[in-house]
């Protein structure tokens, strides 16, 4: 960052208020203070007099008051404009090395006080206060009687600050459009979410931000959204809703911003034909009138979720055999809309998790009565699923590994269950990720919650599977540092966040500023708040943003 200054003036005449003009801020007693970048001294005069100002090049703002660093020049005004007074003009003959001189023109010009006066080089204001010569590294200014010390920062190579050419200001810039896209959108040279490596600051990427390869694929960081039933659907297909909700035309947007994107899987099972939850206390069953089929739910068994759900048939054979003929066909049509991995829901009491748990599965053939006969057709579906999409797709399944049923007389779905669950899906070598979960199995249930309080079943699970298996955790975890401290600390490999995502798209840029990560931004993004992207990088310091997108 290169520090350059007009010539020093020999008088400022005082003003009560004048504005300046890049942001519109009103700033008091007259001296004004940095312009926002070179060549922009004209500006500053004019609304200033002829007092003498330092600018700053390449948009780089730093300023000091009363000992609180101030980030951008945006931020100092308005402090300056909050306080009823601006900083002072900064020395004019501050050299490459930072050195100050103690006496003429490097001495300090102090403010000028609201009610007139002037003020010169070493002399008092019209209050009586007055601006003291420093020496030494670094810019002196004065608020008032205040002196406020500047740290001089090394110039930048002459290399770096070459002004465009004729010959580059001619040249023929192309935006190059995404690759195999539909429509045009700006190709994203480095998917966002993507840690700089190495980082400026030289730490090591955190376990969060280090990409993950499965069966070929890369993600770019350990951090995905979870899925999330939003009740939305009409007879399964999406609409506008979900052009909203996940980026318009879902999967070729993903994919136009270099970004993954799966498909979750499911079969509603005995909680099927229900209403949408946020209209519980009209009832949980929707009715044929509606669009429902409260006479055509079917589970493992006729057992309902509650008496307030609709009474499931039990399945037959030939019900289980269409069900795998639908599931087969459900992941051809996920691979045909271009989905780069799929997920398996066998969680929170749909009907592969009802198949698992003992007080909803009541069966006699095969596909119930004991441990290994009861978790037979979620296997079936696992194997089905990788026969089906091959074995460069990625697979995952949700897994609850508890019903939170606490003490209690009945036979339960615990943690134990879950991880010897686990444990047969890891040998059959079908799935790639269990993505662990819990509760929804049992309406009985009394969920313990807080930060992070599903990790300890992902933590056991991994323990058990080891490398045979990735493990993802799940469940209100809303800060960067506790997501990576359960990957670097507890040994899970992947964070899925549902809610957090919600409230705040852009979570993963929110977690990189949790770790002090520089993560890849869209380009249409980053321009507007990273100095480094206006420089051509992708990445985004997350501590600094620039003034202004006129900046």
């Amino acid at each position: 960052m290169s520090v350059t200054t007009t010539s020093t003036g020999t008088a400022a005449s005082a003003s009560s208020s004048c504005t300046n003009m890049l942001y519109d801020i009103p700033v008091h007693d007259a001296a004004c203070a940095m312009p926002m970048r070179n060549n922009n001294s004209a500006i500053m005069s004019s609304c200033c007099g002829s007092a003498s100002v330092v600018s700053y090049d390449s948009c780089d703002y730093y300023c000091l008051a009363q000992d609180q660093t101030v980030g951008t020049l945006a931020e100092c005004l308005i402090k300056a404009s909050e306080a009823g007074e601006v900083w002072c003009n900064t020395n004019a003959n501050a050299t490459a090395t930072g050195s100050v001189p103690t006496t003429g023109a490097g001495t300090v010009v102090s403010t000028a006080t609201a009610t007139g006066g002037s003020s010169s080089t070493g002399s008092s204001t019209s209050s009586g206060s007055t601006a003291s010569s420093t020496s030494g590294a670094g810019l002196a200014v004065t608020k008032k009687s205040v002196v406020i010390n500047i740290p001089f920062v090394e110039p930048l190579k002459e290399s770096s600050r070459k002004r465009p050419t004729e010959e580059h200001r001619m040249k023929d810039i192309k935006v190059e459009p995404a690759k195999g896209i539909s429509y045009f959108t700006p190709a994203q040279e480095t998917p966002a979410g993507t840690a700089a490596n190495p980082q400026t600051s030289g730490k090591a990427i955190p376990k969060l931000f280090q990409p993950i390869i499965i069966r070929g694929l890369t993600f770019q960081n350990r951090l995905g959204v979870s899925p999330m039933c939003q009740y939305s659907a009409e007879d399964g297909h999406m609409t506008d809703y979900h052009l909203a909700h996940l980026g318009a035309r879902v999967i070729e947007f993903a994919h136009s911003q270099g970004q993954k994107i799966g498909i979750q899987l499911a079969h509603a099972g005995r909680k099927a034909s229900t209403t949408v939850p946020w209209m519980l206390n009209h009832g949980s069953i929707a009715t044929e009138n509606v669009g429902g089929w409260p006479d055509n739910v079917k589970g493992p068994s006729d057992i309902p979720f509650s008496e307030t759900f609709p009474r499931p048939r039990a399945m037959t054979k030939d019900d289980i055999r269409e069900f795998k003929e639908a599931w087969v066909a459900a992941a051809k049509r996920a691979l045909v809309a271009g989905a780069d991995f799929i997920e398996i829901h066998n969680a929170h009491g749909y009907l592969l998790a009802s198949f698992l748990t003992p007080y909803a599965n009541k069966r006699t053939d095969e596909y119930g009565g004991s441990f290994e006969y009861r978790m037979r057709l979620p296997l079936e579906i696992a194997q089905l699923t990788r026969d089906t999409v091959g074995e460069h797709v990625p697979v995952f399944l949700r897994l609850s590994a508890s019903d939170w049923l606490g003490s209690t007389s009945m036979e339960t779905w615990d943690l134990q269950d879950a991880v010897r669950f686990a444990e047969a899906l890891a040998d059959q070598g079908a799935i790639d990720l269990v993505d662990v979960s819990s509760g929804g199995l049992h309406f009985s249930q009394e969920v313990k919650s807080g930060p992070g309080f599903q990790a300890p079943f992902g933590i056991a699970v991994k323990k058990a599977v080891g490398e045979r298996m990735l493990v993802a955790t799940v469940g209100h975890i809303r800060d960067g540092k506790l997501a990576n401290r359960l990957l670097e600390e507890e040994g899970l490999d992947v964070v899925l966040v549902g809610r957090g995502f919600q409230k705040d798209p852009g979570l993963v840029w929110t977690f990189a500023q949790h770790l002090d990560v520089e993560v890849a931004m869209p380009g249409q993004i980053r321009w507007g708040f990273s100095k480094q992207g206006r420089r051509g990088t992708p990445f985004v310091d997350p501590s600094v943003y620039k003034p202004s997108v006129i900046g």
